[in-house]
């Protein structure tokens, strides 16, 4: 067995960096193989530099919500958070697993005292990402409210969670 994890690159340690760092090598331990794949895009200069001046960082931008990878073969995928699930959108990477610690821009996107001001290209790829919940076998999460809220909000399926 084998299991890839597709991680978004950080300059710092994060709590989703220290979650997938201890569920690798947990799984290590037992004796399963992993591999870590990053989301870095590879784009071309001047496509990259195009989209900086309209103000975009693209590069951060496709790295946080992925389109496409290079394929791994691997007996799952997990994808480690909930924005890195766009990938399923785009492309069919499976058997897969997301895991969602809570889409709170996604959850707060009505709420005008709450909701932070994102772009329009911002909002599209968070419904992106929770719709693509659907295209993996299992979506993981780690609270029983978030779990209600995939089933009665997002009609996930109670067995796929």
């Amino acid at each position: 067995m084998k299991v890839n994890f597709i991680v978004e690159r950080s300059k710092t340690i994060t709590g989703l960096g220290r979650y997938s760092t201890t569920l690798i090598r947990f799984l290590e331990q037992q004796g399963i193989n992993t591999h870590i794949q990053f989301t870095t895009p590879k784009l071309p200069t001047l496509l990259a530099k195009l989209a900086n001046k309209a103000g975009y960082d693209i590069e951060t931008f496709l790295g946080h919500y992925p389109l496409r990878i290079p394929k791994v073969n691997a007996s799952i995928h997990h994808l480690t958070s909930e924005n890195i699930a766009s990938l399923l959108y785009f492309q069919k990477v499976q058997p897969s697993v997301v895991t969602t610690h809570g889409p709170l821009t996604y959850l707060l996107r009505n709420d005008p005292d709450m909701s932070i001001p994102t772009r329009f290209l911002d909002r599209w790829f968070e419904n992106i990402c929770v719709k693509a919940f659907h295209r993996a076998a299992h979506v993981i999460t780690d609270s029983h409210f978030l779990a209600d809220f995939l089933v009665n909000e997002v009609k996930l399926p109670e067995e796929h969670i």
